[in-house]
């Protein structure tokens, strides 16, 4: 988790994950949920609709919602919000809503791969005003392959950042 200066009052009660609907954040989902659980705290979801490199029709992005709704197997509410910018659109929605933290999915690149696609996560933390927590994707599907009986949440809090950066890297629930 990312939080850039000393919280006032850090009393989580509404959260927002963002993704961009892949089966791949399932897991992430429901980690995100068992947290929100923990601080008695809601979760809603949404999805930033951009028309960039990664342009989705409408019909196209209602059929991943509900792929990804199947493969959670629960219905949830989906929100839907339309923007420019995938990154700017997450942190305008986060404002709109008056969320507590943000929760985003990474891969955890690195190296020339991270050059080369970039990181929606680590830009969306450098920018946010509120906490963000990332969650990284391959590790719980890794962990889920080794030990299925182990799904225990434990969570690494990074350091607190100075300026736009923070010094340790993103949290993360492994």
């Amino acid at each position: 988790m990312v939080i850039k200066s000393s919280p006032v009052d850090f009393n989580i009660q509404r959260m927002v994950m963002a993704c961009d609907l892949d089966l791949e954040n399932i897991p992430v989902y429901k980690k995100a949920e068992q947290f929100a659980k923990l601080n008695r705290a809601s979760l809603e979801m949404v999805y930033v609709h951009s028309a960039g490199a990664n342009f989705m029709g409408r019909d196209d992005v209602t059929q991943r919602l509900e792929a990804f709704k199947q493969g959670l197997g629960t219905d949830i509410d989906i929100h839907f919000y339309d923007h420019n910018s995938v990154g700017k659109g997450i942190l305008q929605y986060c404002f709109e809503k008056n969320a507590d933290l943000l929760v985003i999915p990474t891969h955890g690149r690195k190296g020339l791969a991270r050059f080369i696609v970039g990181s929606l996560a680590e830009s969306v933390s450098n920018h946010a005003k509120i906490p963000v927590m990332t969650i990284k994707i391959w590790s719980i599907v890794k962990k889920q392959l080794e030990s299925p009986q182990k799904d225990k949440l434990r969570f690494i809090a990074s350091g607190k950042g100075g300026g736009n950066r923070p010094r340790s890297g993103h949290g993360q629930i492994l």
